[in-house]
């Protein structure tokens, strides 16, 4: 027999489920966001180093 309260449970689970997948999305949004980020940074350090790696060897090859 179904009662009022075999009933609440279920739509408490329900909306506890719901509520669980959208914190899942948004750990996995932040996630991607953030390692986008760390990504694009890292190639500006990468972009970063090689320039001063050719402006050491031009100083290098003057001497």
């Amino acid at each position: 027999m179904i009662t009022f309260y075999t009933v609440s449970i279920y739509i408490s689970f329900k909306y506890w489920l719901r509520f669980q997948i959208l914190i899942g999305m948004a750990l996995i949004l932040i996630v991607f966001f953030s390692s986008n980020i760390i990504e694009k940074r890292l190639k500006n350090i990468e972009k970063q180093n090689i320039r001063v790696i050719e402006i050491l060897e031009e100083i290098r090859d003057k001497e």
